[in-house]
């Protein structure tokens, strides 16, 4: 059928599928499948991911328990009282099931995973079920405190590379946080116009009385405007409603009630070093 339509009509088709029927569509011929992993392509869903990466109607976010991957896919359109997410279960990196697993971060669809066990870290697109090793860092351990290490990851849009950074401190003091009120809480900024510093702008303020957590993060924003998803010390995943200021747990159905740590991940063809 292809061999009918000039590559740029057809893949301006491929491009308006949902992903889903995009990664299907590899399977339909060679010249289909060599379309849409070329570096072109790639390119261009990337952007087009990218773009509608804010959009509420179905937004993927990768969980971690007990070792296992999931999706949750959320309905973030739908009305406050019904909101839910769908979880299912994903194929891990084959070579590492059954390891103990962090989950360390995303980008462009890649996840940046950790072994503890063996300090292995390893870049992995969930989607395509494509993993790389990377490298260890060399790691200097000292005799007194205690290590805490901190890995990013990201994309160098200068020297167009993925990069993960290391940065290891030792912890020899501890600083008490102090709650007001019975309660922690946390400020919520966003950034309205992407990359310009001056149009931060506060969203709300959450506070929990009762709660005490280290970490606050937003996740999703539903479409109107009022329902925040929020994931407390990378364990526990609750809606936070900006107009009462109520909290409540996030409702999950399918193959997991919870999961131990999470992150958002656009669904992309991306490869951390190019085709291959």
């Amino acid at each position: 059928m292809s061999d009918y339509i000039p590559n740029h009509l057809l893949a301006n088709v491929l491009l308006r599928l949902p992903f889903d029927s995009l990664l299907q569509s590899r399977r339909v011929s060679k010249s289909w499948r060599a379309l849409i992993d070329s570096s072109d392509f790639i390119k261009i869903h990337l952007n087009k991911a990218n773009q509608e990466a804010n959009s509420p109607s179905g937004i993927k976010i990768i969980g971690l328990n007990q070792n296992n991957f999931y999706t949750l896919v959320l309905d973030l359109e739908a009305d406050s009282s019904s909101i839910t997410a769908s979880a299912k279960q994903l194929n891990g990196p084959s070579d590492y099931s059954g390891s103990e697993v962090c989950l360390k971060g995303s980008c462009n669809g890649l996840l940046c995973l950790m072994y503890p066990d063996t300090d292995k870290i390893i870049l992995w697109n969930p989607w395509i079920q494509k993993s790389w090793e990377l490298p260890s860092f060399p790691i200097e351990y000292h005799t007194r405190g205690s290590a805490i290490f901190h890995l990013g990851f990201g994309y160098d849009r200068v020297d167009d590379e993925y990069k993960v950074l290391n940065r290891t401190s030792f912890q020899i003091y501890v600083i008490e946080i102090n709650r007001v009120g019975g309660g922690f809480g946390a400020d919520i900024w966003v950034m309205e116009d992407y990359e310009v510093d001056k149009s931060w702008t506060k969203l709300t303020s959450v506070t929990m009385p009762g709660w005490t957590f280290w970490s606050l993060t937003p996740l999703a924003l539903s479409k109107n405007n009022r329902q925040l998803l929020l994931q407390i010390d990378g364990v526990k995943l609750v809606l936070h409603d900006l107009e009462t200021k109520r909290i409540s747990d996030l409702a999950t159905r399918g193959d997991v009630s919870f999961v131990q740590s999470s992150c958002t991940c656009i669904g992309s063809l991306v490869t951390p070093f190019g085709t291959d």
